[in-house]
């Protein structure tokens, strides 16, 4: 598990096949990344994440490409897209709130301080701007640092419910939407996502107490991208998407059927990320598949996994795996080339606690290389590997 710079490229080069379900694709070589605490800036991004302002075609006539409004006059500004924004972790005391942040847009780090709770005066320290600059008619289609009509950022107030229903009319075209708490996950907002987005392509949602929330081939035809982080575990959830390319799940422990059923109509997944995922099994089967991450999932007792490019599997402090299948044959099989070649990939075990059987069937598997990418982990990590060790 690598740099995630290129992944949304990755993404959008293979999603133009998604609309056949079942076809096979060989992959071309490289691996991934860790989800948590990394940039997704790309690489025009990064590039110029070291001096934001030094960027930018400056015009005298025009709409800016990057902020929208009139390129003669003023400076261009763009907030930090809280689509690639990265919780860094968070203090609180008597001196009040600090919420600190990475943007995987341009590179840079920020901070947010609150005084208090109540009030909504919020003070951003260090990278106030993911751009500042002069404006530019240059097109901006790989850049993230930029306006972008067709993505929406809501908040989780008292009027969630009623800007979520609004979405259909007010954005047609809807690409991205981004649900996020503020400072503090409010249990008593407990809003419904249950409309229909054709245009959706990615969803990022954190720290949301949906009673619902709905993703199906009727309601969000295109959706490539999902993120969901402390969705509740009695949330009336279904995800049935076959273009769903890249999900990302934590902090749930919900019915295993749930996520078994996304993962039955993603026949083209691609990556799965997950933290504290506490299902009782796992069944994984996509000719694309290339990274498998677990962390955590202390519950888990079963997984069988067909993928036959797959790159790297993170078991990393998984507490309770009995049974591990890689499936030598399945019906997506028909798809592949004929002359496919099956990759060796990674496993991470560090931590996890294993049966004699499921340790067994890894170490004889040809496929299997132990080792790879490690996440840093709790401290405590290693003393429940000790304790569910003898039980």
């Amino acid at each position: 598990m690598t740099d995630y710079k290129k992944w949304d490229k990755f993404c959008a080069d293979l999603s133009s096949d998604t609309e056949d379900s079942d076809s096979g694709m060989e992959v071309d070589e490289g691996k991934e990344n860790d989800n948590r605490g990394r940039s997704n800036a790309d690489t025009t991004s990064s590039s110029s994440s070291s001096s934001s302002k030094k960027k930018g075609k400056k015009n005298s006539t025009g709409e800016c490409t990057r902020c929208g409004q009139d390129a003669s006059k003023g400076i261009c500004r763009i907030p930090h897209p809280a689509l690639y924004r990265q919780d860094c972790g968070a203090t609180f005391g008597g001196g009040g709130m600090s919420q600190f942040y990475s943007c995987g847009a341009c590179g840079q780090s920020y901070t947010e301080f609150k005084k208090n709770l109540e009030t909504k005066d919020i003070t951003i320290k260090g990278a106030k701007w993911c751009y500042e600059g002069p404006h530019t008619l240059d097109d901006l289609k790989d850049d993230k640092r930029k306006i972008d009509r067709n993505a929406v950022t809501l908040m989780v107030g008292p009027n969630l419910q009623k800007e979520i229903d609004e979405l259909p009319t007010k954005y047609p075209k809807l690409k991205e939407l981004v649900i996020r708490m503020g400072m503090c996950y409010d249990d008593k907002i407990q809003p419904s996502l249950d409309v229909k987005l054709p245009h959706l392509v990615t969803l990022d949602c954190d720290g949301v107490c949906f009673a619902k929330l709905v993703l199906n081939a009727q309601r969000t035809p295109i959706l490539r991208k999902v993120r969901l982080k402390n969705v509740p575990d009695d949330c009336e959830l279904e995800i049935v998407l076959p273009t769903l390319l890249d999900f990302s799940i934590q902090f749930w422990r919900g019915d295993s059927k749930i996520i078994n059923d996304m993962l039955k109509a993603a026949k083209n997944l691609i990556r799965f990320d997950s933290y504290k995922l506490w299902v009782d099994e796992l069944h994984f089967a996509s000719n694309r598949l290339l990274e498998i991450d677990l962390h955590r999932s202390d519950s888990l007792q079963e997984i069988s996994i067909w993928a036959p490019y797959l790159r790297a599997l993170g078991l990393q402090a998984c507490y309770s795996l009995n049974r591990i299948k890689i499936l030598k044959n399945h019906r997506l099989k028909k798809h592949l080339p004929k002359n496919y070649k099956e990759s060796v990939f990674e496993v991470q075990t560090r931590n996890a606690v294993l049966s004699k059987e499921a340790a067994a069937d890894l170490k004889r598997n040809p496929r299997v290389k132990f080792g790879g990418f490690a996440h840093a982990g709790m401290p405590t990590e290693g003393m429940f590997a000790d304790m569910n060790s003898y039980m």
